[in-house]
């Protein structure tokens, strides 16, 4: 005959095997845990929070990061764009701020340009009038006075050109004009360098 063997486990060593069975268990699962936190976090948490101690100076100076950029996984690629952007916004501050050196310089060259031409016509008309007058005086002091204005007005002439060279001619502007004003208003200077046996007749 074949018997049956029934073994009768008691109740505690039961109950203790299975408490024993679940603390193993959820300490081996703690441990893999905190191992698979501690590798994220050296691996991605810790060098996205180096990065992003570094964007407040984006835009203020260049970042390198190179302690991130030999790597190949996102972290690499985002490492390697944040060091491209930063150096892509430097030379474009640096761009910008030739423009406007170059935008200043050119505003100060018109209006330099404009204040010599200004100062031009009216070293022109001292040294017209200087001209038209010195024929009509007889004393010899007044003679050598308007003669040093005609040669400083000449000096002052020759020294506004080198600037002019410097700065460019200026860029004149078409505009209707009177030229029968234009004409009048030489008509005393013709006739002083014309002789008095020409007469000068004006039809406008």
């Amino acid at each position: 005959r074949e018997y049956s063997l029934v073994v009768l486990i008691p109740h505690f060593v039961i109950t203790k095997n299975l408490w024993l069975y679940f603390f193993y268990k959820s300490f081996f699962s703690l441990l893999v845990i905190c191992f698979v936190f501690l590798y994220i976090s050296r691996r991605y948490i810790t060098p996205l929070i180096e990065i992003s101690k570094q964007m407040p100076q984006l835009g203020f100076k260049k970042i390198h990061l190179e302690k991130h950029s030999q790597r190949t996984d996102e972290i690499g690629n985002l490492s390697r764009a944040i060091s491209d952007v930063s150096v892509q916004i430097m030379m474009a501050k640096e761009i910008e701020r030739k423009i406007q050196e170059a935008n200043h310089f050119e505003s100060v060259r018109r209006s330099l340009g404009e204040a010599v031409h200004r100062f031009k016509d009216i070293i022109n008309v001292i040294q017209g009038f200087a001209t038209l007058a010195r024929p009509k005086v007889s004393d010899e002091f007044a003679k050598n006075g308007l003669d040093q204005i005609i040669n400083a007005s000449k000096r002052a002439l020759y020294l506004i050109r080198e600037i002019l060279n410097v700065v460019g001619e200026r860029k004149y502007e078409m505009k209707i004009t009177n030229l029968n004003s234009i004409i009048l208003s030489m008509k005393t200077k013709i006739e002083v360098f014309t002789e008095d046996s020409i007469k000068t007749v004006y039809e406008i």
